[in-house]
């Protein structure tokens, strides 16, 4: 692996939580008892850019299976489309290449490159201890829209191109599509080029394996 240490680099990586939000400039009010082919809402409206729908929000009555994808009775979140894009799953399902326990919550980026998973509980994923939990707001795992494994917050230390990386919901770890290491807060030393990365040390990877580190 080459390696290149460069003083400044400021680590991006943010705890990030699994906010569902409403978007746009304002909501029509709440619709109640609505049925929408095979939905039935508790209350359901939309969210308005300049009259424009953008997008639904609706309280789902019942486990319901939507364009192939088992929802939850509860919150679900669509697209002006009436695509799922914000929602839990009432039973296990394999969504874009990645098998998901009963009890996920999925968001799909607007981009639609990503999409951010809630594991019910601490969750075993390609080796790697990830945390979950926290229902709708709780600590989310982001996969590339291949499926592949984005960014991930370890439940304890991960190591991953034999690079110790810190576990907690403070210390996300990213990875390349190719599942290398993109980036990750160190928690242990590595020698680079005769000089040594402290613990505690945020570094990120390019493609080409050069590391750029802030002490």
């Amino acid at each position: 692996m080459r390696v290149l240490l460069k003083v400044g680099f400021v680590s991006t990586a943010l705890v990030a939580l699994f906010i569902f939000t409403g978007c746009g400039t304002g909501h029509t009010g709440w619709q109640s008892d609505v049925v929408k082919d095979n939905m039935s809402f508790t209350k359901l409206r939309y969210t308005l850019n300049e009259q424009d729908t953008t997008s639904i929000i609706g309280l789902l009555k019942n486990d319901t299976e939507i364009m192939g994808i088992p929802c939850k009775a509860g919150w679900i979140h669509f697209t002006s489309q009436w695509k799922p894009k914000d929602f839990c799953l009432s039973r296990a399902h394999t969504f874009r290449n990645v098998d998901l326990p009963a009890g996920a919550w999925i968001a799909i980026h607007p981009d639609n490159d990503r999409f951010s998973v809630v594991y019910p509980t601490d969750t075993l994923i390609k080796g790697y201890n990830i945390k979950g939990g926290g229902g709708m707001n709780g600590v989310q795992t982001t996969y590339y829209s291949s499926g592949a494994l984005r960014q991930f917050f370890p439940a304890s230390e991960a190591v991953i191109d034999d690079i110790k990386c810190q576990g907690g919901i403070f210390h996300p770890v990213t990875l390349h599509e190719n599942g290398r290491l993109m980036s990750c807060t160190l928690n242990g030393e590595i020698t680079a080029e005769d000089r040594t990365i402290s613990s505690g040390t945020d570094i990120k990877i390019d493609t080409a394996g050069i590391i750029t580190a802030k002490e």
